[in-house]
C-alpha cells in the first residue's frame, strides 16, 4: 500500500454526528477535527489501521462511517462500556482499536485502547489487550515525531 492521500474535506460534518448519535458516545475534539476536516483512505499509522474518511472507492475498503456499527456481535458490548471504535491494529487483525471516553465530560481527550475481540464475541466482555496511548495528542506527538 502506498502513502495516504489526505486531502482537505469539502464535505459536511453531518456523517461523524450521524455516527456519534448511532453509537451514543462522540469522539475526542483532535480525532473529531481530522476526520472532519480530511478526507483519507484506510491508512496505518503508529500501530494503528485508521478506518477511512473519504467515499468509499474500494467496495472492500473499511470506513468509519458504517465499519463500527456493522458487528452486531462486537459494536454493542463497546459501546455499551464507552469504547468508541476507529481502526483495527493492522489490516488483518479484528482486535477493535477504540477510545475509551468512560469517566470524561464531552469532546476531552482519552485513552486509546486495543481490546480483544474474542473475549467481546464469545464472552460479551472487555478485555484491553493494551494501552496504545494516553491520549490523542500524545499517540499524534508520538507519530509526527517519528516521522
Amino acid at each position: 500500500m502506498g502513502k495516504p492521500v489526505i486531502q482537505a474535506s469539502d464535505q459536511p460534518d453531518d456523517w461523524i454526528e450521524a455516527v456519534e448519535q448511532r453509537a451514543g458516545l462522540v469522539f475526542p475534539s483532535l480525532y473529531y477535527l481530522f476526520a472532519t476536516r480530511f478526507q483519507f483512505p484506510e491508512f496505518e499509522v503508529g500501530g494503528i489501521m485508521f478506518f477511512a474518511t473519504a467515499p468509499n472507492q474500494d467496495e472492500n475498503e473499511i470506513h468509519v462511517r458504517d465499519k463500527i456499527l456493522r458487528d452486531p456481535g462486537l459494536y454493542p458490548t463497546c459501546l455499551s462500556n464507552g469504547y468508541l471504535q476507529f481502526g483495527n491494529p493492522f489490516a488483518c487483525n479484528y482486535d477493535p482499536v477504540c477510545f475509551d471516553t468512560k469517566f470524561r465530560k464531552s469532546r476531552e481527550d482519552c485513552p486509546i485502547v486495543q481490546l480483544d475481540h474474542e473475549e467481546i464475541l464469545i464472552y460479551e466482555r472487555i478485555k484491553i489487550i493494551k494501552v496504545i496511548a494516553p491520549s490523542m495528542r500524545a499517540f499524534m506527538e508520538k507519530a509526527i515525531a517519528s516521522v
